[in-house]
């Protein structure tokens, strides 16, 4: 947290999202060369924030609480070549209401609205991390249930690739691999806007 207050880097999160079919099936990166590592599964449950409005979805922010993490920040997107750039920004704090400099970290999209809960995903993922021509790229397979106020209103699959580290053009090589198993390049910007669409609170 020091190095956020005190004006440090602020994380990026660097990614491609994927919609893949009913009974996908994860190809073999192997056959590229690369190493494979299947990471434990994991199931992680985030509760969202926003203005009685969604100010913040409309500003392109998210503000969440989940299980594992405590709270994140997440900034608006910028598009690369091939992925998504956002910055991640961690935050310490109780689940019952988001800490001060999260509001801070927000104030001016949500001005003097408050934050209330809009939806809580509960997510299903499995990691595999693949190392390819220098790169580190983790490749997750989320299956994610939405509700609205204790209402399950749906649920979806994605893959996330993430680029840890190296060119993003190998992102590019595993998103080839992926199209060939049937996986397809995401419409939707983020697990929250699709959370919102499914819940009937995103037009």
């Amino acid at each position: 947290m020091k190095a956020l207050e005190m004006g440090g880097p602020v994380p990026l999160e660097r990614e491609l999202k994927m919609d893949v079919p009913a009974r996908f099936e994860m190809p073999d990166f192997r056959r590229l060369g690369a190493k494979v590592e299947d990471l434990a599964g994991n199931t992680m449950v985030a509760m969202y924030w926003d203005t009685s409005d969604l100010r913040l979805a409309r500003a392109h922010y998210a503000v969440r609480h989940r299980s594992d993490a405590a709270w994140t920040v997440k900034g608006p997107g910028k598009q690369t070549a091939a992925l998504v750039e956002r910055s991640e920004e961690p935050f310490p704090g109780e689940a019952a209401y988001p800490p001060s400099p999260v509001i801070a970290r927000v104030r001016g999209a949500i001005g003097a609205a408050q934050l209330q809960p809009t939806v809580q995903l509960v997510t299903q993922r499995q990691p595999t991390v693949v190392h390819l021509d220098g790169a580190v790229v983790e490749v997750v397979n989320d299956f994610v249930t939405v509700s609205d106020n204790g209402i399950v209103c749906g649920d979806f699959t994605e893959l996330e690739l993430e680029l840890k580290s190296g060119d993003e053009a190998v992102v590019t090589r595993l998103e080839r691999e992926l199209e060939k198993a049937g996986a397809k390049r995401s419409d939707s910007p983020s697990k929250y806007i699709r959370a919102l669409t499914l819940a009937g609170r995103w037009r």
